[in-house]
């Protein structure tokens, strides 16, 4: 069973001070370091193999526990606190703001196991047959069961000046969308 004394006990001290405060607990959705051991493939991977203290973010399994993480300490705190709750704030990623660790520098993530499977589930999502990915990348050979995450060398060309090109940039286009989605989505 989790314990919430670290939680209840700064809740605690905000009503004892003020009895009448509403609470928004801010509190971090990053895995710990046990669950990161457990499940190396979830883990955010950059090119060169190291890792980050990060989960994928679209990975199926993190979003599971985290939520259900989630909904627990939402629900200790509903049942102890009441109507001192005003809402919560979970925070996670790079400096707690929801966007990918180094995305201000050329250091690339996106090379899990686990972003590789999610690729594949939102370009089936998105496609639907590999004939239509063919047809929106213009790539005779592309498939929904091998599609790799696009290379550092592939993400960082810029053939095209500061925008990408649609009729030849469609998986790096995709890539994006992708990424920017899971985010936001969770």
């Amino acid at each position: 069973p989790a314990s919430w004394k670290v939680v209840d006990d700064l809740c605690a001290e905000v009503l004892e001070a003020n009895p009448r405060a509403l609470l928004l607990p801010r509190f971090g959705a990053d895995p710990p370091a046990w669950w990161r051991k457990a499940h190396p493939d979830e883990v955010m991977t950059w090119e060169d193999g190291s890792r980050q203290h990060h989960a994928v973010v679209a990975s199926p399994l993190y979003r599971r526990e985290a939520a259900a993480r989630v909904a627990a300490l939402v629900e200790h705190l509903e049942g102890k606190f009441g109507g001192h709750m005003a809402g919560y704030h979970p925070w996670g990623q790079n400096t707690g703001e929801w966007f990918y660790q180094d995305t201000w520098g050329t250091r690339l993530s996106g090379y899990a196991p686990a972003d590789t499977t999610a690729w594949r589930s939102w370009l089936r999502a998105h496609y639907g047959s590999d004939e239509a990915l063919r047809a929106a990348w213009h790539d005779p050979a592309a498939t929904l069961d091998a599609a790799q995450v696009p290379t550092p060398a592939q993400l960082l060309a810029s053939p095209n000046g500061a925008l990408r090109a649609p009729t030849t940039e469609k998986s790096l286009i995709d890539f994006a969308d992708f990424q920017q989605q899971a985010m936001a989505d969770l």
